[in-house]
């Protein structure tokens, strides 16, 4: 585990433990009455819900794009030197209703824990981001086999190997639909990170897979030591379609249980990088 990943997971660490919301979820259905008239126990939704959403994955890109900065009018450091890191990601929603909201946190560090700053991240806030498919990528899985949470597909799969297991074969869902979303906050982190949070799509029925890039510009001084990096990627369902869903259930939740499902019952994923720089 490199430093940045071990960073990352102290102020990010990981929401779902393993299903157990979802596991206290549907014992706490499984104690409620069984409606009259009604075919299906409220234990009986929670499995099913939990079993639709259980398809529905997030991940980053195997290798990230790096290359040298010299846009803008920012001087380094003498015997530093500029680099653009673009970080990519795609979503998998499995329901017929793209994620309501993405969240995306990345930290960097070096083999000598200093001599690094992130000096610009993009997309910038309040900017209009157009998603896109992506057919060419290999996402990155293997971090999360780590955090104990389960892994479906191999490291490294690709983008079209994955939507085939997802979806099926047969209907690998659209890659051509290009939805829009707005950036609404985007911000440097300790100076070695960055956090962007995109909201809904404008047209959220009609998105299929969908990916996104995030850069970030970063001053590295000479005899910093290589550079790793880690990520942390959230997507977060529809509130209004997870609770109509989940029905009478909902109303007897309570506590942390609760908030995790008014948050939108989140996929989340992590990736680490190796020696980007």
């Amino acid at each position: 585990m490199t430093s940045a990943l071990e960073s990352l997971l102290k102020h990010q660490p990981p929401l779902t433990d393993g299903g157990i919301p979802w596991d206290e979820a549907i014992m706490a259905a499984a104690m409620m009455d069984r409606v009259r008239g009604v075919r299906e126990s409220p234990e009986e939704r929670m499995r099913r819900l939990r079993d639709e959403l259980a398809g529905e994955l997030v991940a980053f890109h195997h290798e990230l794009h790096v290359v040298p900065y010299d846009k803008g009018s920012y001087e380094p450091a003498k015997g530093a030197g500029l680099w653009k890191v673009s970080i990519p990601v795609t979503l998998f929603p499995r329901r017929n209703q793209g994620f309501t909201r993405i969240e995306c946190v990345v930290e960097l560090a070096t083999q000598t824990g200093r001599g690094l700053r992130v000096i610009e991240i993009q997309p910038p806030p309040r900017s209009r981001v157009l998603a896109r498919a992506e057919l060419g990528g290999r996402l990155e899985f293997k971090t999360n086999g780590k955090l104990a949470i389960p892994v479906p597909l191999y490291p490294g799969i690709s983008v079209i190997e994955a939507a085939g297991k997802i979806y099926g074969e047969a209907d690998a869902g659209p890659f051509t639909y290009q939805a829009v979303r707005m950036c609404s906050e985007s911000e440097i982190l300790r100076g070695i990170g960055a956090r962007w949070r995109l909201e809904d799509p404008q047209e959220p029925q009609r998105v299929g897979i969908e990916s996104h890039k995030f850069g970030v510009v970063l001053e590295v001084e000479i005899g910093a030591g290589k550079v790793s990096g880690a990520g942390y990627l959230q997507a977060f369902s529809s509130t209004e379609w997870l609770t109509m869903n989940v029905g009478s259930v909902w109303r007897e939740l309570r506590g942390k249980l609760h908030n995790f499902f008014q948050r939108g019952a989140p996929v989340e994923a992590y990736a680490e990088w190796e020696h980007i720089i």
